[in-house]
């Protein structure tokens, strides 16, 4: 079960897109990366930081789908400007048992299309757990 969404909004500094924008927030100190931590009520609270979004989103929506130990995190955005900005992206997932998890994180940009462009990142984690993983696209 997915709880507690919550994006920040464009944190700072909207650029116009371009290939080079990912490479021009990195220059400016942006990585983007995912921050986990287990609670004791078997939720693990994901913060998805400096998630390169459309500039006049207000926020991304987060949906799952869930298989086992795969978990697929889709965060979309449904406006189309010509401008990109860091958000952060957090929400609580579970319950987890023990064990191995793998998470895909696919990011869907609603263009009015079904085969809209997607991006995907995929990481593993222990449940218990805590720690960090950098996002290398």
């Amino acid at each position: 079960m997915l709880k507690n969404v919550y994006s920040t909004g464009c944190k700072t500094g909207a650029m116009e897109a371009s290939p080079m924008t990912r490479a021009s927030f990195a220059e400016k100190g942006f990585s983007e990366y995912i921050e986990y931590t287990s609670k004791d009520d078997g939720y693990v609270y994901f913060t998805h930081h400096n998630v390169l979004s459309d500039c006049c989103d207000e926020a991304i929506e987060v949906s799952i789908e869930r298989e086992g130990s795969d978990i697929v995190i889709v965060e979309s955005e449904d406006n189309l400007c010509n401008c990109i900005c860091p958000f952060d992206v957090s929400f609580e997932l579970g319950p987890f048992t023990f064990g191995k998890y793998t998470v895909k994180i696919k990011r869907q940009f609603d263009w009015a299309s079904d085969s809209a462009p997607s991006d995907y990142f995929t990481f593993s984690f222990f449940y218990p757990g805590h720690g960090k993983v950098e996002v290398n696209r």
